[in-house]
């Protein structure tokens, strides 16, 4: 039975570069919606719910 190749060595940076990736993201645009809708609580919810769904959309796209 013949022996699985190795898997090519930038492999195994992806998920780490996705995870630094996604934190960055999130952390720096809540910044940014919380800057601009402060003063609407519930617009402050809807953009970030929408933030929230473009994020997981465009990454799937990414990783499809």
């Amino acid at each position: 039975m013949a022996e699985p190749s190795p898997r090519p060595w930038w492999t195994h940076w992806v998920p780490l570069l996705y995870l630094a990736f996604g934190v960055v993201w999130i952390l720096a645009s809540d910044s940014v919606v919380s800057w601009l809708f402060s003063d609407s609580p519930h617009l402050l919810v809807v953009v970030g719910t929408l933030k929230g769904f473009a994020f997981v959309f465009l990454t799937a796209l990414v990783l499809a």
